[in-house]
């Protein structure tokens, strides 16, 4: 029984493990260094912390980025759902279940470079 429950407790380690290196397989490299980079790079980090740093620094409300700022010609909205960023969707008020997008999700999920540009 001993041996049972260990097996079980190390299998299901292994597997979040796993779930949560491939859940953020995309990396993301800045384009330029303009402020609506800036902003796209810190919802791409999909941590709130530094999402709001990063706002407080441009002097930018959540209001604004979300309804004027787009990410690779995407609304914030959509580049969020795209790449499963959800702690940067939450911070910003935003439900992703609204949000329509095609995903292959038998897909081998590959470690992608991805260059982001935020709008001008």
């Amino acid at each position: 029984m001993n041996t049972l429950s260990t097996l079980s407790a190390t299998l299901i380690l292994a597997t979040s493990t796993l779930v949560s290196t491939n859940a953020n397989a995309t990396e993301f490299i800045a384009a330029d260094n303009s402020i609506g980079t800036q902003l796209c790079m810190a919802v791409a980090k999909d941590d709130k912390l530094a999402l709001s740093k990063t706002m407080k620094n441009v002097r930018i409300k959540k209001h604004s980025l979300v309804n004027k700022l787009t990410c690779n010609d995407l609304s914030v909205a959509k580049f969020a759902a795209t790449y499963d960023l959800n702690n940067s969707a939450k911070f910003l008020n935003l439900d992703l279940n609204t949000v329509t997008t095609i995903r292959d999700l038998a897909a081998k999920r590959e470690q992608k470079v991805l260059v982001v540009a935020g709008s001008k």
